[in-house]
Order: structure tokens, then C-alpha cells, then sequence
């Protein structure tokens, strides 16, 4: 790592723990202490791209790190600040990031665990490697909301609002699907909702958010592929390992 590069990424890294730092201590002195847990949670997160390259001994290029530390605040950012309620497109951004991150680190360990084998792996064998971890992290994630949201009743499989809906139940035989459509009101419990249509619990979010983080992994395993294998989005001692590999 040169100087200049440490020092950006120094930078970085201070700016996102203080950030996650003062939202601690304001959430703490307002005595919002379910947001501050939240926000000390983070503090660990924001290291995160740092922790990784000392894993992979291997230096992200400035765009990545930066990227990667915002990823790492985002969650917290959407939660704390609402911004998942402020910005709707604040939750699809964090996805597709997630879904890019995932796989240039999948793609780096991949080459990692490859690194000195006497026979060379196909880029396209990579690329795949780098898609399918992505999307396998995607998956675990969505997991893990399914059971935040079953254990701690939260919402963090974010409802949606439907005006149409079909189902088998619905239909007037087996096999027969049933479909009721312009849903303007439900009534539970004899008393209507009064959300002007039918939540649909997590479906379409948890779908929604897998879509988004596999077209990330696509984009970025397509240029891969296009570019037969030369990515610079990890590098070694100021130069990209992919051009310092074909070099030799």
C-alpha cells in the first residue's frame, strides 16, 4: 500500500467510525437505546473492508474500500436514520451494492485459494465462483431476516402494499387458481385494515432484494468475462495483481 492510498484509506475508515461513533453517543443521550445498540453494532461492520484485506493480504482500489464502507454503514444508516423510509430507493441501492460487493470478494477469494497452483483456472470458472458466492451470501441474509422477523416479530422483510392477488386456495375446485383483483380495503377482525389494498407480508421485498443482488453478481461476473479475467479491484503493493500476474 503507498502512502497516498493508506492515507485515503485511513481517512475512510475514521470518517465511518466516527460517524457510527457520534450516532452512538446521540442515540444514547436521547435515551433511544435500541438505535444505539444498533449503531454500536456497526462500529465492528465499518472495519469490515479493512479485515478483509488483511485476510486476502491484499489491497481494494480506493472506489471498492469506499464502497464497501458505506455498504457497511448503509443497514444501520437506513434503520437509525429511516432512511429506508425517507429515500425509497435506499434498500434496492444497498442490495445491488451487496450484490457487487459479494462478488469481487468472492471472485478475490477464489483467486486466492487458487494462488500458486501449478495449473491456471479458467476465468470463466472464477466468474462463475464470484456469481454463486454472491448470491449464496444474498440468500444466507434473507435467512437471517426471515428470522428476525419470525423470533422478534420486526419487519425487516419490508411489507408491500398489493391491490390484486392469486391463489389455488381461492379457486372453486383443486387445480383451479382463483384471482380477486382491485383490492381497495380488507377488513380483519371485522374492521378494515386501512392501508387501501392487501399486505403481502416479505414476498415480493425477499424477491425483489435476490433479483437485485444477483444482477450485481452478473454485471460484475460479465466483465469479468468480457475482460478475461483482468480486474484491478484488488491490488498488491500499489499495483493492480491481475496486471502484476500477467506481467511475469
Amino acid at each position: 500500500m503507498n502512502n497516498r492510498s493508506g492515507h485515503i484509506r485511513n481517512a475512510i475508515l475514521i470518517i465511518g467510525e466516527a460517524f457510527t461513533v457520534i450516532s452512538v453517543i446521540w442515540f444514547a443521550v436521547t435515551g433511544d437505546w435500541s438505535r444505539a445498540v444498533l449503531a454500536a453494532a456497526t462500529i465492528g461492520l465499518v472495519a469490515l473492508p479493512r479485515i478483509v484485506e488483511l485476510l486476502f493480504k491484499r489491497d481494494m482500489n480506493i472506489p471498492l474500500y469506499l464502497i464497501c464502507t458505506l455498504y457497511s454503514a448503509g443497514h444501520m444508516a437506513g434503520h437509525v436514520y429511516y432512511l429506508y423510509y425517507l429515500l425509497p430507493w435506499w434498500d434496492d441501492l444497498l442490495h445491488f451494492a451487496g450484490g457487487v460487493i459479494f462478488a469481487l470478494l468472492g471472485i478475490e477469494f477464489s483467486r486466492a485459494l487458487c494462488r500458486g497452483k501449478s495449473s491456471e483456472v479458467s476465468y470463466f470458472l472464477i466468474a462463475i465462483f464470484g456469481f454463486c458466492f454472491s448470491v449464496t451470501l444474498s440468500v444466507l441474509w434473507e435467512f437471517a431476516e426471515y428470522l428476525m422477523d419470525v423470533l422478534f416479530a420486526l419487519d425487516m422483510q419490508s411489507d408491500r402494499i398489493v391491490h390484486s392477488l392469486s391463489s389455488f386456495n381461492l379457486g372453486t375446485e383443486p387445480g383451479i387458481r382463483g384471482t380477486v383483483g382491485n383490492i381497495n380495503e380488507v377488513m380483519i377482525n371485522g374492521k378494515p385494515l386501512g392501508v387501501g389494498g392487501y399486505i403481502d407480508i416479505g414476498l415480493i421485498d425477499t424477491m425483489s432484494d435476490l433479483l437485485l443482488e444477483a444482477l450485481g453478481a452478473f454485471i460484475v461476473s460479465l466483465i469479468l468475462v468480457f475482460r478475461k479475467g483482468q480486474l484491478d479491484s484488488f491490488r498488491k503493493d500499489g499495483k493492480a495483481a491481475d496486471t502484476a500476474k500477467n506481467r511475469k
